[in-house]
């Protein structure tokens, strides 16, 4: 049975609660007074905490899962040989300049190594990164156990 990668975590959508108590209190005038608002606010205040905390965790989550659906393809390539085909995460089409074996990894040039990353998805580091760090990036995050 092939590897089924996880799915991603939806991030929490904030609740209209605080908006929608804020507005029935309106329609009751005077009679709650400010310390009734000041009780609702913090309340809201809380809540957004609580969703922000949530955004987080949803955030680090998503982070891990995306690790785990790596790790079979990264295990492929650590133990693959200089000459056999890198693995690359599902979806990602392989074309030209992007290296296909471990040896054109780490031999790739800046463009390559450009191409290759946002190919990934990743952010293509800055003018002023050495190659080596651009290798570096991708065998570290192909799983090639290889130093450049």
């Amino acid at each position: 049975m092939p590897f089924q990668p996880i799915p991603p975590i939806a991030p929490p959508t904030p609740p209209v609660i605080g908006q929608c108590a804020f507005q029935e209190l309106a329609l009751l005038g005077n009679a709650p007074g400010p310390a009734i608002q000041s009780q609702l606010q913090h309340l809201v205040n809380q809540s957004n905490q609580i969703i922000n905390h949530l955004q987080q965790l949803t955030n680090a989550v998503n982070n891990v899962t995306a690790t785990m659906n790596r790790l079979p393809q990264q295990l492929y390539n650590s133990t693959a040989s200089a000459d056999n085909p890198l693995l690359y995460p599902q979806g990602v089409i392989v074309v030209p300049p992007m290296p296909t074996t471990k040896k054109e990894l780490s031999n790739a040039s800046a463009a390559s190594c450009n191409a290759t990353l946002v190919a990934l998805g990743l952010n293509e580091p800055p003018a002023n990164i050495p190659i080596a760090a651009r290798r570096q990036s991708l065998m570290d995050y192909l799983g090639t156990a290889t130093r450049a």
